[in-house]
Order: structure tokens, then sequence, then C-alpha cells
């Protein structure tokens, strides 16, 4: 008899005493003699779907990211303000995701360990030049512009959109002890009202080295044209 039709005479008689056992006896009985198989083949499945996801999270881009710090609201935060309606704004396709959230930092008597938390993702954002843009209160906002953590948008933003903000322009001192507009007030605007933005004022800052310093750029126009 050849191999191959042993196998087959092998296949047939597993599945007549398959046929002829109850469902419990049926579920131990494959348990018991194939679990081995049954472990490779999950693992296996496992693997390719680590790997599939892998693959498919390297093909996304993240390209532009929001951090809001101290937004302090009873209400609801509208995210996809910024996530739906600025992503198609942008044009940008289902692998180009725009990141925001909202963090709480203050420096009042003892740190929280959330704050230590929140300070230190922030950090790496920065560190990674995953972070785009900050929105903070007073306190923040000259903490980072004190760090030279932000740009100077009388350097980076067109003229006409300069002119028009000329008004809401919020200026700091950096660590070299030079002064600059390292912000845009953006409280009371619609952008904020179907945000849920309640600080007041609202400093939107570019950070320094930000890979998508063009998005921000269009984020203020999105915000005020």
């Amino acid at each position: 008899m050849s191999l191959k039709e042993e196998i087959r005479q092998e296949a047939a008689q597993e599945r007549q005493k398959l046929k002829n056992m109850s469902s419990q006896d049926k579920i131990w009985y494959i348990w018991e003699y194939y679990k081995f198989h049954i472990a490779i083949l999950i693992a296996i499945v496992l693997v390719l779907c680590i790997i599939g996801t892998s693959i498919y999270n390297s093909t996304i881009e993240t390209s532009f990211y929001c951090v809001f710090i101290n937004n302090r609201t009873n209400g609801e935060v509208n995210y996809e303000i910024l996530t739906k309606d600025f992503h198609d704004h942008m044009g940008f396709g289902k692998k180009q995701e725009i990141h925001t959230e909202s963090v709480f930092i203050s420096y009042d008597g003892v740190v929280s360990e959330f704050s230590y938390a929140s300070m230190a993702k922030i950090s790496a954002l920065i560190a990674t030049q995953e972070l785009d843009v900050l929105v903070t209160d007073e306190e923040n906002f000259d903490r980072y512009s004190g760090m030279s953590g932000y740009l100077d948008l009388e350097q980076v933003l067109p003229e006409d959109l300069l002119s028009s903000l000329k008004d809401r322009l919020c200026y700091g001192t950096n660590q070299e002890g030079q002064k600059g507009a390292y912000a845009v007030d953006i409280s009371g605007t619609k952008f904020a009202q179907e945000f849920g933005l309640t600080l007041e004022p609202a400093y939107c800052s570019f950070i320094s080295n930000s890979r998508h310093t063009d998005t921000s750029i269009a984020f203020l126009h999105y915000i005020f044209d």
C-alpha cells in the first residue's frame, strides 16, 4: 500500500470514529489527540495577524498632531472637528491620520503623577517630532516659550495671515531671552465654540521641530478664514 493510500485510509478511519461519537466525546477526542496541532495552528494565525497589523500600521502616517493643555470643560469635547472636518478640509486620505487629545498639567503645590506623566508624554512627542501644535493656558505657554519650544509666528506665517492675526499674536521669551510671537489666541472663535475650548486666552503655538509646519499654518487658516 502506498503512503498516499495509507493516509487516505487513516483519515477515513478517523472520520468513522468521530461519526460514532457523541458531541461531547468528539470535542474531548479532538482536543486530546490534536491539541498540539491546534496550538501550532493558533500560533501561526497569531503570528500572521501580528505581521499583517505591523505591515498595515507602517503604511499609516500621522499628518497632524495637536494637544490641548488644561482645557477644562463640563461638556463634551468635539475632537471630530479636527480628526474628521479638518482632515477632510486638508484632503487627507484614510492612511493620513490626525491625532488630538487633552491633558492637564498643574504646577501649583505638589505636582501630581498625572501631571508628570502628561509632561513626559509631551516631551516624548516633541523629541520624536510627532507633535505639531500646542494649545495651552498662559502658564504652560510661558513654560514652553522659556524652553525655546515654539516657532516665532512672525517668521513663519504668510504675510496675509500674519496681518489678519496681528491683534491676536501673543508674545513670549525663549531660552536665550529673545522675545517673539510664539502663539495666536484662538479663544472666542467659531472653532473654539464648536470644539468645546474654554481657555481664555487660548495660546495656539507651533512646535519648533515640527515636520508639518505647513499643516499648522493651514490649521490657522481653517480657524480664522
